[in-house]
């Protein structure tokens, strides 16, 4: 059985469904380039790349964003974008999803909630992305929306920043709207 692209419902996120939607994608796409006759490999990934991007709906393209920032996803190859994508579905031990779930609490401060953040990434995330994820987790975790703003703000200039550099400019920032 073939799967449509065209008709695919927008990709879960943060559930194990999401796994299987990538499946059927993937399917898909194989089904879809071959009937174009895509024989550059070059042409191929960009053909995936843009059927992932229009199949996949708006929230999951939302978080897939939110998730590279302070990246484009335009400068992302498939594999990056699927790499990510991956990173929507839960683990058997629920961790991942846990993580990605993770905001600042009502009364915690910006540094317990930084701690909190490397405690679970260190559980559930290993390698040399853990300082980038902690970074994006915690900014789009923040709960002030102007603090979050500023964040992003700021960051859009900045490719190698660490988590603790993402701490000491979120609390330079609180400190200044508090004034």
């Amino acid at each position: 059985m073939m799967t449509n692209i065209t008709y695919m419902e927008p990709m879960p996120i943060n559930t194990v469904n999401a796994l299987e939607w990538m499946e059927r994608f993937e399917v898909g796409v194989e089904f879809h380039t071959s009937v174009l006759a895509v024989t550059s490999d070059a042409v191929r990934a960009q053909r995936k790349k843009q059927l992932l991007i229009v199949s996949m709906g708006t929230q999951a393209l939302k978080e897939l964003k939110e998730r590279l920032l302070p990246d484009k996803f335009e400068d992302k190859s498939y594999a990056d974008l699927i790499k990510t994508l991956k990173t929507f579905c839960p683990t058997a031990d629920g961790l991942s999803c846990e993580f990605s779930e993770m905001r600042q609490k009502h009364s915690e401060s910006l540094t317990h909630f930084m701690n909190r953040l490397k405690l679970m990434a260190g559980k559930s995330h290993s390698g040399g992305s853990y300082d980038k994820l902690v970074r994006q987790r915690f900014i789009h975790g923040i709960k002030s929306d102007s603090l979050r703003a500023a964040m992003r703000a700021q960051l859009q200039d900045e490719t190698l920043i660490t988590a603790n550099d993402c701490l000491e400019m979120a609390m330079q920032n609180e400190r200044s709207e508090l004034l």
